[in-house]
């Protein structure tokens, strides 16, 4: 049985010093979403972002069925050896599951996990995910796991585990224009994490991407979510688990600056979208 609630340390090459990078040049490959780009590509429960800096790369969370993963990595036409890291935001089985169809040709990358289990997880919910996880295991370098806010590079960072029933981290990059931020599905709150993140880094935020948890979630309460959110980021994509009543709200607030994600979808905050 593979060990999910150990917390390992993980600390940075000294000599790696923190820094700002230009987020036009960030290329951003949406894997997994419930809705598809196109008939090239399979919609279904989950989340997954392909994160490309230079000739650096990057996966947060993996979706939740891996032959869908796979499928969805190929048809995307990255070259997703020599990815660095796994970034995994919570232990269910939507952001985990299609782990498995990834790690095979992404040359061995380090994973990041949240240090303990969703606390409301089935035994069922909690069997797939870890039988995914150790399906994964051989093609990892190293597990890491994350309790407490974390440098993980010169400019990204876990925010920690929320300490809610979820138990679910996200991903910060540090940009010369201000924090971008990737949520699975915002269990603690979206708001919550994104004021979280800008007190953690002292800075403004720039682009909010994920899952937010608004599905059933009553329009009005969505509006102010939507207008809190407006007064903290330039750039919104709301997916996954936000739900297309929540999405049609927030695309009202934040006009041109949202931007509408779905599996298969290549884009820069530049402008430069496919």
């Amino acid at each position: 049985m593979l060990a999910l609630g150990v917390c390992l340390s993980f600390s940075l090459n000294a000599q790696s010093q923190e820094k700002q990078i230009n987020p036009d040049g960030i290329t951003f490959t949406i894997l997994y979403n419930d809705v598809p780009l196109n008939d090239s590509f399979v919609g279904d429960q989950g989340f997954s972002c392909f994160i490309e800096i230079d000739d650096r790369s990057f996966l947060f969370d993996a979706g939740r069925i891996e032959e869908v993963m796979a499928k969805n990595t190929e048809a995307s036409g990255i070259d997703c050896f020599g990815t660095e890291f796994i970034f995994i935001s919570h232990l269910h089985s939507d952001h985990t599951g299609g782990l498995p169809g990834f790690v095979e040709q992404s040359g061995r990358p380090l994973l990041f996990l949240p240090a303990s289990t969703p606390k409301s997880q089935s035994p069922k919910g909690r069997e797939y995910v870890v039988s995914k996880l150790e399906k994964a295991l051989p093609h990892i370098s190293d597990t890491v796991h994350i309790r407490e806010p974390a440098r993980l590079n010169e400019y990204m960072y876990s925010t920690g585990m929320f300490e809610d029933r979820t138990y679910e981290q996200s991903l910060i990059i540090n940009t010369t224009k201000g924090l971008i931020i990737l949520t699975g599905c915002s269990h603690p709150g979206i708001v919550e994490i994104v004021r979280g993140a800008k007190s953690q880094m002292n800075s403004d935020i720039y682009f909010v991407m994920g899952g937010f948890h608004l599905v059933t979630t009553d329009p009005e309460q969505v509006k102010t979510i939507a207008g809190e959110l407006r007064g903290l980021t330039k750039y919104i994509a709301p997916g996954h688990c936000t739900g297309e009543k929540a999405q049609e709200i927030f695309k009202d607030v934040f006009k041109d600056d949202y931007i509408e994600i779905k599996t298969g979808f290549t884009f820069k905050l530049s402008g430069e979208n496919e």
